[in-house]
């Protein structure tokens, strides 16, 4: 389908060619396309899918063949309508993960197509908040960001390890 990029903008999502640009906007009253103009950002997965984030808070895969936006439901408790940034990533395990500023892991869950908190599968010291996540696949270690310091996670053992608990002897 050609070889194009594909820009988040506060004016929708752009598609860049060699060429020129065309601009996928929200036409009102249609549900087919992304819920805003305001496109805060794009992720191609392994499987050529591209998700997109919204200024809404929604997520969702846009087809670029057809056009068409597909919003993916997002299982946490927000309350609040204030945005929160997101960042998809992949696994070395091959797990599409979705990050939230403060609110945490989620992961894509096949059965209900829906992104479930996986906070359990990637913890960090109760109290802290998260604000960043980077997986480290040559050690085999997730590096997360807090609020209130930096944690490592190894997740084949299992073992946390964060200021005044630092298991792994890590810099």
């Amino acid at each position: 389908h050609g070889v194009f990029n594909w820009l988040a903008t506060t004016n929708g999502l752009q598609r860049q060619d060699r060429h020129k640009f065309k601009t996928c906007k929200h036409p009102a009253n249609n549900p087919a396309t992304q819920p805003t103009d305001n496109i805060s950002s794009v992720y191609k997965d392994a499987h050529d899918n591209m998700w997109v984030t919204t200024g809404d808070n929604k997520v969702g895969i846009f087809n670029t063949e057809k056009f068409i936006y597909n919003e993916i439901p997002i299982k946490a408790k927000i309350n609040s309508t204030i945005y929160t940034v997101k960042r998809f990533f992949e696994t070395k395990a091959g797990k599409l993960m979705l990050f939230m500023v403060v609110h945490g892991l989620y992961v894509l869950d096949s059965a209900t197509h829906a992104f479930i908190p996986a906070n359990d599968a990637i913890p960090v010291p109760e109290g802290w908040k998260w604000n960043d996540i980077k997986e480290d696949s040559t050690r085999n270690r997730f590096w997360i960001a807090c609020d209130s310091g930096l944690a490592v996670f190894n997740p084949s053992n299992k073992h946390l390890s964060y200021r005044g608990h630092n298991i792994h002897n890590d810099p």
